[in-house]
C-alpha cells in the first residue's frame, strides 16, 4: 500500500490491488476518504469524496480538499506510473502552505 503523500498529518495512499477509476485513500487519524478522480482524456474533470470510515474534521477536509485541487494531475501520473508502467513510487512530505505553482513543479 504505497503512500504518495503526507501533509499535515493526512496520508494519502494507494491500496495495491486498485481499480479504475483512479482514485486514493486519504487518512486523517482514525478516518479514512475516498478521493475519486474522474478523468476524461487523463484530465481531471471532477472530484469526488466519499468518507469510507470516521469523520475527518472540518479544517482537515477543507487542507485535503485544498491539497488534491493543486495535485490531481500528479496523482493521475503516478497512477499510472505504479499500476500501469509498475513502477515504484517514493512517498512524498509537505508541510508548507500550498500555492498554485505546486501544481506545475
Amino acid at each position: 500500500m504505497p503512500i504518495l503523500y503526507r501533509h499535515y498529518g493526512i496520508v494519502i495512499r494507494f491500496y495495491s490491488d486498485e481499480h479504475d477509476p483512479v482514485h486514493v485513500h486519504a487518512m486523517y487519524q482514525d478516518a479514512v476518504v475516498k478521493v475519486v478522480l474522474h478523468t476524461e482524456k487523463s484530465v481531471v474533470v471532477r472530484i469526488e469524496y466519499i468518507p469510507t470510515q470516521g469523520e475527518f474534521p472540518k479544517a482537515e477536509m477543507k487542507r485535503l480538499k485544498r491539497f488534491i485541487g493543486v495535485f490531481k494531475q500528479k496523482i493521475v501520473m503516478r497512477w499510472v506510473e505504479y499500476f500501469v508502467m509498475k513502477e515504484r513510487i517514493k512517498a512524498i512530505t509537505i508541510n508548507r502552505k500550498l500555492t498554485r505553482e505546486d501544481s506545475f513543479n
